[in-house]
């Protein structure tokens, strides 16, 4: 399993991740905090295209070796930044701009009850 992690980890590299994705129509790809991003990339695999692991390499290499991966594709709109959606709050600027709404809020709230 080793050898098929480092592999997989190589084919991303020469091929990239925006080239792969373009490829095999994974529209949805999300880079989550959890795991490193060639993980990422073969769990949609997996999920899209309904194979293992094993498969997903098998079905690249095959690609390659039929000539049909060798898209050159422009810059598009995959998102490659880090997604922290799974941890319940998304964006992490977003939590701060609530925490400090509410501290506002307070302020205000106790500036007009205590009239200070």
């Amino acid at each position: 399993m080793k050898d098929l992690i480092k592999f997989s980890n190589q084919i991303i590299q020469h091929f990239g991740i925006k080239r792969l994705c373009k490829f095999y129509n994974i529209n949805e790809f999300k880079n989550d905090s959890r795991f490193d991003i060639n993980t990422n990339f073969f769990n949609q695999m997996i999920k899209i295209k309904n194979i293992d692991f094993g498969k997903c390499i098998k079905k690249i290499v095959k690609d390659f070796i039929d000539n049909k991966l060798t898209l050159e594709i422009e810059e598009q709109d995959i998102d490659l930044t880090i997604n922290y959606d799974w941890y319940g709050f998304g964006d992490k600027s977003k939590s701060k701009e609530i925490k400090k709404g509410k501290k506002v809020y307070k302020k205000i709230r106790r500036h007009i009850i205590l009239g200070k």
